[in-house]
């Protein structure tokens, strides 16, 4: 294996993707588990060491193991004494979001975590350790999930949540690169035992599925699904900038928690761009897309097509949809219009 292939990989990334300056501060989440470890020794490397740039290490506890704790005190240890950054650490020490599952509330709460820790320090980013098979497990699950283009597309390299700038750095590199990385670097790392239960779904996928169709179907089915996220953010990309300024057009008149767009104008839409207007709309009232999925789109096009005007249609979340004669009401309902403001 070779390492300086490694540090070009990590290096051309942030020459062209994520350009950094000087002295600019970068928050690394690290889980202690061996791709995160591999990130930080890695960024190290490239940007700390030879680039000036400061990094902080950011562990969340999200205490549902009983080794959690130690896994916090080998970050914090290995932050401290053999990279001498700073570390940050938070536990859960509160319920879940609730009208989610285990994965997904977990997963939120983390980001608001790493969205304060970047606040805090005034970091221009938050590095993430996903690699060419998390993304590979990632297309596969949402395809299992029913997803369209945007679930496909998968992880970004960079994208934005919440106010801060996600970036996956280690994106194109390989399970199997790390793992030979460091062994050859005598890297310490923290096994999650969690990651072997079949209690969630991408245990399943990664455990079993991904396995099952490597030898019965397709040796290199991760590079092919790698590819495909990559082919679906380009074509994704194009589709969102059309339907962004399609939107911008069809406002007829916009308030907090409401937007009024032209009949004439959405119905003339083909419909992918018609889609995506949706799901933009949606997201400009709610701040999100939870639970709104194609079968929520399909809905709407019901209503465009054979609904009489006066009829309305509720989604999840809180936004409704009123069929006017001259137009398209989308709107937050009165409880969830009180929450955003």
């Amino acid at each position: 294996m070779d390492i300086n292939e490694i540090l070009s990989i990590v290096e051309e990334f942030f020459r062209d993707i994520f350009p950094l300056s000087r002295g600019a501060r970068l928050v690394l989440g690290v889980s202690g588990g061996p791709d995160s470890v591999f990130m930080l020794d890695v960024l190290y490397r490239v940007l700390s060491r030879d680039r000036g740039i400061e990094l902080i290490v950011a562990h969340y506890n999200h205490a549902q193991r009983p080794d959690a704790d130690e896994d916090e005190d080998f970050v914090r240890q290995l932050a401290k004494e053999r990279y001498n950054l700073d570390f940050v650490s938070d536990r859960l020490s509160s319920e879940l979001p609730r009208g989610i599952g285990l994965e997904a509330g977990l997963r939120q709460v983390r980001y608001e975590f790493f969205r304060d820790v970047c606040r805090r320090y005034d970091a221009v980013a938050v590095s993430l350790a996903h690699n060419m098979d998390d993304q590979a497990e990632t297309v596969l699950l949402n395809l299992l999930r029913g997803s369209g283009m945007q679930g496909l597309k998968a992880m970004l390299p960079r994208s934005l949540r919440d106010g801060i700038t996600i970036i996956r750095p280690i994106m194109n590199i390989s399970r199997r690169q790390i793992e030979e990385y460091i062994k050859i670097n005598s890297l310490p790392y923290r096994i999650d035992s969690s990651n072997f239960s079949l209690d969630f779904m991408r245990n399943k996928v990664r455990c079993e599925l991904l396995p099952l169709l490597a030898e019965h179907y397709n040796p290199r089915i991760k590079e092919r699904l790698f590819s495909l996220a990559n082919i679906m953010a380009q074509d994704y990309d194009f589709i969102y900038n059309v339907s962004s300024q399609v939107l911008k057009n069809s406002v007829v008149f916009a308030k907090e928690g409401e937007l009024f767009l032209s009949r004439a104008a959405v119905e003339s839409l083909q419909e992918s761009i018609a889609r995506q207007v949706f799901r933009l709309a949606v997201w400009r009232l709610k701040g999100d897309l939870n639970r709104i999925d194609f079968r929520h789109y399909e809905e709407f096009a019901r209503m465009m097509r054979t609904w009489p005007n006066g009829s309305r249609l509720d989604l999840p979340g809180g936004v409704s949809i009123e069929k006017k004669a001259r137009g398209y009401r989308f709107f937050l309902r009165e409880g969830k219009r009180n929450e955003r403001l």
